[in-house]
């Protein structure tokens, strides 16, 4: 039983984490036309995420598996059969324009790449663990400051 729960935990968790980085691109990065708001709100996603984790003690495998998932999920869809990249690349371009959006592409591949590199940082110093020789263990974070 426990490991259904451990199941649903982190299918709730990832839920909550792919609505909160498609909604925040939804409203700040299409409708509200602000890309570099947008990179910034998702990349302090990122970091908060594991912030609450650390601060509620959960479970490092189910936040960073959570994540993972959700990573995944956000990934740029590939190319369609049957059409070029070159194709698919300047139609993409060509929506983000229509939206009034310069170079979108590009600024939603950067808060992609800000959300993955904040949330394995932010994991890596909060929950990761260092330990000493005579088998104490403290997370990275604590050994920093301690």
């Amino acid at each position: 039983m426990s490991t259904l729960w451990l199941i649903a935990k982190i299918a709730i968790y990832t839920i909550v984490l792919n609505v909160l980085y498609r909604q925040t691109y939804n409203f700040i990065f299409v409708l509200a036309r602000r890309p570099v708001a947008w990179i910034l709100t998702i990349a302090a996603l990122g970091v908060a995420n594991m912030v609450l984790a650390y601060a509620l003690a959960w479970d490092p495998s189910l936040v960073i598996t959570a994540t993972l998932i959700a990573i995944f999920l956000n990934f740029s869809p590939s190319t369609p059969k049957g059409i070029s990249k070159e194709d698919f690349r300047a139609s993409v371009d060509v929506i983000y324009e229509e939206w009034g959006i310069a170079r979108g592409r590009l600024k939603s591949r950067l808060g992609f790449i800000g959300f993955v590199i904040c949330s394995l940082c932010a994991y890596a110093l909060l929950l990761g663990e260092m330990c000493t020789s005579s088998g104490e263990c403290t997370t990275i974070i604590e050994s920093i400051f301690s």
